[in-house]
């Protein structure tokens, strides 16, 4: 997550919760019941701290109320969801290593003095929410505030990261006390992970 303010007034105040946003590290969404299109999910808070905390369950219907979490699955081009939400259309991106088929939406809502943009990105085949942007601004008295608030996904079960990994040698035998290049590749995106290589004799030296 991460989440901005701004403002031309010089007198304006950060809200609180802005604060109290940039806190979070994460937040983890674990679908706990499914019946029929009825969902039951619960949310973790991980703070940058270390510490976590349960929020409110999320619980609805997705034929009928907006979760912004899950929408239904298989959505195309010019299909709604609850909310007056239409889908604008489908894309392929990458999320966490894989190139994934996702629907997404796009609308700029104003009201008085009001800007909002929000831009939502869900995995096609799941219905989760992948990737979130949004930024609204107020404008009075000729000063402009905004607020900024993103969302990625970074961690998943529903689908498994593909990996190719190669390893070669540079001699098919070895003598003692000579030596070798052992060279490989991972084809894989996998930010902010550590790949450990570990090499053992074999079995038929110790006997």
């Amino acid at each position: 997550m991460n989440s901005t303010w701004s403002s031309t007034d010089p007198n304006a105040k950060k809200p609180a919760q802005i604060d109290a946003m940039k806190k979070i590290k994460w937040i983890k969404i674990e679908v706990k019941e499914v019946s029929g299109t009825q969902i039951t999910m619960s949310q973790t808070y991980h703070y940058d701290n270390g510490t976590e905390s349960s929020q409110q369950s999320l619980s609805g219907d997705v034929k009928y109320q907006y979760l912004n979490f899950i929408i239904p699955s298989d959505l195309n081009k010019g299909d709604m969801i609850p909310r007056f939400i239409t889908i604008n259309g489908t894309a392929q991106l990458t999320y966490i290593g894989m190139n994934r088929n996702v629907t997404y939406a796009k609308y700029v809502m104003s009201f008085f003095s009001i800007n909002v943009a929000q831009n939502m990105y869900w995995d096609r085949s799941t219905g989760i929410l992948c990737e979130m942007n949004a930024e609204s601004s107020i404008k009075a008295q000729n000063y402009t505030t905004t607020t900024s608030t993103s969302m990625m996904i970074i961690e998943t079960d529903l689908w498994k990261i593909v990996t190719q990994i190669s390893c070669s040698a540079s001699k098919d035998t070895i003598t003692e006390g000579s030596s070798l290049l052992v060279s490989g590749q991972i084809d894989s995106d996998l930010p902010g992970k550590t790949v450990t290589l570990t090499y053992r004799k074999p079995r038929w030296l110790y006997s």
